[in-house]
């Protein structure tokens, strides 16, 4: 179960026979014609990413950052909490 921050207790539940090797994590945004039509804040925070596996194991993600909007200096990074990379932010300017 991925549970994400708001609405709060939401998640996503992946049920498959394949093996499972890739997780990703996206910001898509639509009409946005200028930079000031993004939030007014510093950071967009994925947090508390967690991947179970079926024998109830806490998977440990590597992210691997790319960045599509460096000319306007948007960009993502990872953050690991208690040795787990749990957590992408996206920091704009």
């Amino acid at each position: 179960m991925t549970q994400f921050g708001k609405p709060v207790d939401t998640g996503l539940y992946i049920e498959t026979g394949d093996e499972f090797v890739q997780a990703g994590v996206a910001l898509e945004v639509y009409g946005v014609m200028k930079l000031s039509d993004l939030p007014n804040v510093r950071k967009t925070r994925f947090e508390h990413l967690q991947i179970t596996l079926d024998d109830g194991t806490r998977a440990a993600p590597r992210w691997d950052i790319v960045d599509s909007a460096p000319q306007y200096n948007i960009r993502s990074v990872a953050i690991t909490n208690g040795g787990y990379e749990d957590e992408v932010d996206i920091l704009y300017g």
